[in-house]
């Protein structure tokens, strides 16, 4: 191996940035934010989920049957965890 595979990368030297200056990503581009944004909408989901299964647990028979749902399919649904809960 030569001597450059140990080299250290290079340092950004402090003048590079203006003083009093902090880089700002751009209002939606930070993958940070996105990935918290991400997981808060995916939570959300997850509750709308479980608040679904939970009223789909109370409705009345002939309201399910108007929806079209057979007995067997509501039943395989609500055997599912709430994740799994299929979305409509």
């Amino acid at each position: 191996m030569s001597a450059d595979a140990f080299s250290q990368p290079p340092v950004r030297k402090p003048s590079a940035l203006p003083m009093g200056k902090i880089p700002v990503p751009e209002p939606g581009t930070n993958p940070i934010v996105r990935h918290i944004e991400d997981a808060i909408l995916f939570l959300m989901e997850l509750q709308r989920r479980a608040d679904e299964k939970a009223k789909l647990k109370t409705l009345p028979w002939h309201l399910i049957n108007d929806a079209g749902i057979s007995l067997e399919e509501l039943e395989a649904d609500l055997k599912k965890p709430f994740w799994r809960f299929p979305s409509h």
